[in-house]
C-alpha cells in the first residue's frame, strides 16, 4: 500500500531482510513528494519468522490520523495476525495481537484487506484455511481497540473460498468479494452481502471461469460494484475479459460490462469516484494500467 502525506509518501511493503536470515519482512518506505528515498526501516528482524502486511491492501487510513495495517507473522504453520497502528509520518505507534495458529492445528490464516467502520471499529477479511485443503473466506470484526468482537467463514462443499476485499455496507452490514476454486473448474468470482453481525443475506457468483481477485466497493446509490475478470471454458486457458457487474441491495443484477479481451486478465484494485464513474487497478499480461468506467458502467479508456 502506498499513501500521500503532507510531507510526502510512504510506502508499506515486504521484501527480503537484509539482517542476513532471508526471511521476508515488513518494510515501511518514507519518500520525498517527488519520490526521493528518505528513509527505510523494517519489522520483525532478528525473528525466526517471516513477515509482512497481509496481502493484498491491508493498510488503510485511520479517520482519526494516522494508519493501520494487519500484520502476518509466521513460521512454517505457525501464524499471529497483529493490528499495527502509525502515525501521520509511519511510524509504529502499537501493536496488538488479533489472532493466532499454533504449527500444531496446521491451519493457515491469511489477512487480505482492512477497513475501518462506522463506529471507529475495524473488519479485516481473508481465509482461514483448513488441512483438508479447502480454504474457507475469512470475516472479522474488531473494535476501536483492535479487539475481536465476532469472526465468521463462509464456504461450500468441496470449493475454496478466499475472501479478496470488503467494505462497510450503508445499513451497518458488510460486502465480502472474493474468488472461489470449485472443483474441475478454473476460479470463480464471489460476492456475499452480510448483515452488522456478519451474518450471510445472500450469496452471487461471477466471471464464468476467469480468475478473479474482486475489489468490492459500495456507490451512492446502494449498489454495488464488484471488478473481477471473465473467461468462456472454451477461451484459451490464460486468456480473460476484464468483467465489472453491478448488484442492488436485494442480489439482483442491474448491470454488467465486459471488456479488454487479454492474456491473464487481473483486476487488483477500484475507487468508485465523487462523480460515480469508477476506475482499476488493472493488469493485462506483463502490462499494468488503470481502466475507467462511467457510472453506467460503460467502458471509457484503459492506460497501460
Amino acid at each position: 500500500s502506498i499513501m500521500e502525506t503532507e510531507n510526502g509518501l510512504i510506502v508499506f511493503a515486504w521484501q527480503h531482510s537484509d539482517d542476513g536470515t532471508g526471511r521476508m519482512r515488513g518494510a515501511v518506505y518514507k519518500l520525498a513528494p517527488d519520490g526521493t528515498f528518505l528513509s527505510r526501516y523494517e519489522i520483525g528482524t532478528g525473528e525466526l519468522t517471516g513477515s509482512y502486511f497481509g496481502r493484498w491492501d491491508p493498510v488503510t487510513r485511520m479517520n482519526t490520523g494516522g494508519f493501520a495495517s494487519m500484520f502476518v507473522r509466521s513460521n512454517g504453520y505457525g501464524y499471529n495476525i497483529d493490528m499495527i497502528r502509525f502515525d501521520d509520518n509511519g511510524d509504529v505507534l502499537s501493536f496488538n495481537d488479533v489472532m493466532d495458529s499454533p504449527p500444531e492445528d496446521s491451519i493457515v490464516v491469511g489477512s487480505r484487506q482492512l477497513r475501518q467502520t462506522g463506529d471507529g471499529g475495524f473488519v479485516l477479511c481473508g481465509a482461514f484455511s483448513l488441512p483438508d485443503g479447502y480454504a474457507k473466506a475469512l470475516l472479522v470484526k474488531l473494535d476501536s481497540t483492535g479487539a475481536v468482537q465476532w469472526q465468521r467463514t463462509y464456504d461450500a462443499a468441496g470449493q475454496s473460498y478466499d475472501a479478496i476485499s470488503v467494505a462497510q455496507y450503508v445499513d451497518g452490514g458488510y460486502v465480502l468479494a472474493g474468488y472461489r476454486l470449485p472443483q474441475g473448474l478454473n476460479g470463480l468470482g464471489f460476492l456475499i452481502r452480510t448483515d452488522s453481525a456478519g451474518n450471510e443475506l445472500w450469496r452471487r457468483h461471477f466471471g464464468n471461469q476467469g480468475g478473479a481477485w474482486c475489489p468490492v466497493r459500495v456507490c451512492a446509490d446502494s449498489g454495488i460494484v464488484v471488478l473481477g475478470s471473465y473467461a468462456e471454458p472454451d477461451w484459451p486457458w490464460d486468456w480473460y475479459q476484464l468483467l465489472l457487474v453491478k448488484y442492488d441491495a436485494q442480489g439482483g443484477l442491474l448491470w454488467q460490462t465486459r471488456c479488454n479481451y487479454f492474456q491473464y486478465v487481473t483486476a487488483y484494485d477500484m475507487e468508485v469516484l465523487p462523480d460515480q464513474s469508477i476506475i482499476g487497478a488493472t493488469a493485462y499480461s506483463s502490462l499494468i494500467g488503470l481502466t475507467k468506467f462511467s457510472s453506467a458502467g460503460d467502458s471509457l479508456w484503459c492506460r497501460c
